[in-house]
């Protein structure tokens, strides 16, 4: 939480380069999601449930949406659909169910295959745009995907019951 907060902070201050950029606007609210969502869940046991999981979430699962399409701006891209939302709305809706319903583990495993759907799903549709810099925001998407994919399968042997903020040993 603290090194997101320090991000959006800097993120702040370097902005005043950055705003004349297409696309950087969305950056920087994506940035904020992604800092005011981890704070959010850093503050779980604090602050109500409500607030720590299910909006720290939401917010965590449209931050890559809003990321996606800063780049796709940034690039030139005039895909007018933004599918990417639909994408987020769709595993926020499924994560809130799951939430309501299930264990950590399954809000964990909910969560990191959105994460993996929507940054193969970014790596796919800026690598379309066919740029030379949409190569490498493709690969850093395309790793991204990978990375949220291994924790999805590291995820996969929690035991349900297991409380994850609790302190052992």
């Amino acid at each position: 939480a603290i090194l997101s907060f320090s991000a959006l902070v800097i993120s702040l201050l370097l902005f005043h380069k950055i705003k004349e950029f297409p696309g950087s606007f969305q950056w920087l609210f994506a940035v904020s999601k992604i800092s005011v969502g981890t704070l959010l869940v850093g503050m779980r046991g604090i602050i109500p449930d409500l607030v720590s999981i299910y909006l720290a979430n939401v917010l965590l699962i449209f931050a890559p949406a809003t990321l996606i399409q800063s780049f796709k701006i940034l690039l030139g891209g005039t895909d007018t659909r933004k599918s990417e939302y639909w994408i987020s709305g769709f595993f926020s809706i499924l994560f809130i169910l799951v939430a309501q319903t299930g264990s950590t583990r399954e809000r964990i495993l909910i969560f990191s295959f959105a994460y993996s759907i929507l940054w193969l799903w970014g790596g796919i549709s800026i690598f379309m745009q066919k740029s030379k810099a949409s190569n490498f925001v493709f690969f850093v998407f395309i790793m991204m995907s990978i990375l949220s994919l291994l924790r999805f399968i590291a995820s996969w042997n929690i035991n349900p019951e297991e409380s994850l903020l609790q302190l052992k040993g």
